[in-house]
């Protein structure tokens, strides 16, 4: 694969890669669970976008793009604060020019949340690795349907009692997975289920 060429393109690629992977590999789909796979994990996804920004976009077209949607956003602001009242335009325009360059600073704690919460996945995964050389479990993925508590424990347990309920709660977890989640849900928890009339269906 792309390991395996050595034109001078593809050395530059695979070290340019490894600095993103150092730096955000801990990142991936649906990130705050931690028994998903990460970046460094399978990079998969990334090289999707990769791909597809080769095979369907011409090179810079992101930045152009980029360009674009400032100037857009530019002329929204313009037209959200012509449309205020004159004596609170000033403060219209601050508050505008405020929010749209620090929004980008939310990610910043999310992001250090992702590195802490992957320190924590990778000491799950070494005590899974024991655990599956000792055989009590089948792979390192069966230690996700643990609570942080057995997790802790479990390298006292007799063999035999986490593969019984692993497989307990794989069977759990099967049948839940088959479960659909309600359209509508109440602040006070309530499921909101309408049924309509049987008259008023179209057929069909």
């Amino acid at each position: 694969g792309l390991y395996q060429l050595n034109s001078e393109d593809t050395i530059q690629f695979r070290s340019s890669f490894r600095d993103f992977l150092d730096q955000y590999g801990c990142r991936a789909n649906s990130e705050i669970d931690i028994s998903k796979k990460r970046w460094r994990d399978d990079p998969s996804s990334i090289f999707q976008v990769i791909r597809g920004n080769l095979t369907n976009e011409e090179a810079g077209h992101h930045r152009r793009h980029h360009q674009q949607l400032v100037i857009a956003g530019d002329a929204a602001a313009n037209y959200i604060i012509a449309a205020a009242p004159l004596h609170t335009r000033f403060l219209l325009r601050r508050l505008i020019r405020s929010a749209r360059a620090l929004m980008a600073l939310r990610e910043h704690p999310k992001f250090l949340l992702i590195q802490a919460l992957d320190e924590v996945r990778q000491i799950i995964l070494e005590i899974a690795s024991i655990l599956v050389s000792r055989g009590h479990l089948a792979t390192e993925d069966d230690v996700w349907f643990l609570t942080a508590d057995e997790i802790v424990e479990s390298l006292d347990w007799e063999k035999g009692i986490l593969q019984n309920l692993v497989g307990q709660r794989k069977e759990s977890y099967d049948i839940s997975s088959k479960f659909r989640p309600p359209i509508v849900l109440t602040s006070e928890g309530e499921c909101v289920n309408i049924h309509p009339h049987s008259e008023l269906v179209p057929p069909g």
